[in-house]
This record gives C-alpha cells, structure tokens and sequence, in this order.
C-alpha cells in the first residue's frame, strides 16, 4: 500500500453494503488520488482536464471547449487565462471571427500535458491492479450495464 492508498483507506467494503455507496467509495478514492497526484505536479484538476482536452483538440475555440466539457463560458474564460498566465497555452485570434479565440499549447504545455497523462496511467493503473484481463473485460461490461440502467430510469421521471 503506497502512501495514498494509507491515507484514503479509511473503510472497508462489506458484503452486505449497497452497490451505489461501493461504487461512491471507489470514484471518491479515485478522485482524492487523481487531485493530488495533479495538486504535486502543480497542475490542478480542472487544469488538467483542459489542457488534456486542448491536447486532443488543439486550435479549438474556448467557446467548443465549454461546450464539449460543459462548462461555462466564463469558468473556461478564467481557466483558460490562468493557464496562460502559467505559460502552458496560448490563445490567438481566429482568422475568420476576431472576437473569438483559438487555444494552443506551449511547450511547457506539452511537456504539463505528458505528466499529466502519466499521472492518469498510473492512477489507472493502481485501479485496475491484481485484476486479471477477463476480470477487467467483466468489469466493464457490469458497469454500462449499470450505468444503462440509471440512464433508462432517469429518463423515466
């Protein structure tokens, strides 16, 4: 047990507790680990996920980034500039509409982006560890299952 696992081990699973509060435990562990594992990189969660989104989307206008993460405007517009002023993105105008902005990253950007990726190998790594392939291939399947499940019932209300 690495020093995350010893510090978020706080419960155990038992037999008898329901799968939601399980599956909560796990995503909640799984998102203390990913927080700070990017918090020691000095990337934070939110700057994470956007400049990995920019990554995969590069030259993307901030308003299709909010868009695509369903975020606001203005939480993309904060965000977007703080990571500007950290020096991992640069925005310029869009040649065809001056009012927009088009987003890129840096090379210290790129090099964030790599540690981050690595940060989410590893995370997904301890997740799925002395899982066999088959159990994993399983896992998978029950959890759209589940996952189709709450979609069908949601639409029912």
């Amino acid at each position: 047990m690495d020093k995350f696992e010893k510090k978020h081990h706080r419960h155990e699973f038992r037999d008898d507790m329901p799968l939601g509060m399980m599956i909560n435990m796990v995503g909640h562990c799984h998102d203390n680990m990913i927080r700070e594992r990017l918090d020691a990189l000095g990337a934070p969660k939110a700057f994470g996920a956007i400049l990995m989104q920019i990554k995969h989307h590069e030259g993307a206008k901030q308003s299709d980034l909010a868009k695509h993460m369903n975020f606001s405007a203005p939480t993309i517009s904060v965000t977007v500039q703080k990571l500007e002023e950290s020096g991992y993105i640069e925005r310029r105008p869009d040649e065809n509409d001056q009012r927009q902005f088009r987003v890129y990253l840096t090379e210290s950007g790129r090099e964030m982006t790599e540690r981050i990726h690595n940060t989410f190998c590893v995370c997904e790594a301890t997740l799925a560890k002395n899982f066999s392939q088959d159990e994993i291939e399983t896992l998978r399947s029950l959890l759209k299952k589940m996952y189709s499940n709450m979609s069908e019932d949601k639409d029912k209300i």
